[in-house]
């Protein structure tokens, strides 16, 4: 089994001894070179055990799985969406350690090439909460080369998980951004930051798998509907 990454075409190459032939499952449905390398192991698992290569490629190429780099539409606050004006993309992610924000920062860049290659620039509007035991100091090591502006907040449905001060988290990126900003409630940094993106740019939600939770609802609620006005929230 290998994997290719054809400037975010995301393409598993598998040669694996299906009736059939060889099974290439082109453009899943979730980004990620690791997400490349998960959808390997599971063709190869599925493989050994019988499974008919049709069903395992419909099923792998439809998988989608939430708040794993999940991109949701754009939003304008206010705005139809018939009206032709663009919003932020939104990018809902669950990685609240080293390894997974690594592999959230990968991802990113390659979203970022793909960006540049058809003519946009997007900036980085991070909004980033963490469980106060995990490594902080590497995970915005790894999120802040590709971020442009930073809020800071915490999670707050989960009362029994102590998490960091976002004022922490904002001393300690403020000099690796243009900005950083600590917020104490997550739909507010939220609120902030797509109020603050061009229509180009990405709105990236990570550090905490409460955090995404918290703020995955919104993110289905403003995308879907044909208005959004972030005031009445």
């Amino acid at each position: 089994v290998r994997w290719a990454d054809e400037a975010g075409a995301k393409k598993i190459i598998c040669a694996l001894p299906f009736p059939s032939g060889p099974l290439n499952a082109t453009r899943l449905a979730s980004w990620g070179r690791h997400q490349n390398m998960n959808a390997s192991v599971a063709i190869a698992t599925v493989a050994a055990l019988g499974v008919n290569e049709v069903v395992a490629l419909r099923a792998i190429r439809s998988l989608i799985i939430p708040a794993a780099f999940e991109i949701f539409g754009t939003v304008v606050a206010g705005v139809p969406a018939h009206s032709g004006r663009r919003g932020p993309t939104i990018i809902i992610d669950s990685a609240h350690n080293n390894d997974k924000t690594k592999a959230t920062a990968d991802t990113l860049e390659l979203w970022i090439t793909g960006q540049k290659k058809a003519g946009r620039a997007p900036s980085v509007h991070l909004v980033f909460g963490m469980s106060y035991n995990k490594d902080l100091k590497k995970c915005l090591k790894n999120l802040l080369p590709h971020t442009d502006y930073l809020y800071a907040t915490r999670f707050t449905k989960n009362i029994l998980r102590k998490c960091f001060d976002p004022r922490q988290i904002a001393k300690d990126g403020k000099t690796r951004v243009k900005s950083a900003k600590a917020y104490l409630f997550p739909d507010d940094a939220f609120k902030a930051a797509i109020q603050n993106a061009g229509a180009n740019d990405v709105v990236l939600v990570t550090g905490s798998i409460f955090l995404a939770g918290e703020l995955r609802p919104i993110a289905i609620k403003f995308t879907e509907n044909q208005k959004h006005n972030f005031d009445k929230n």
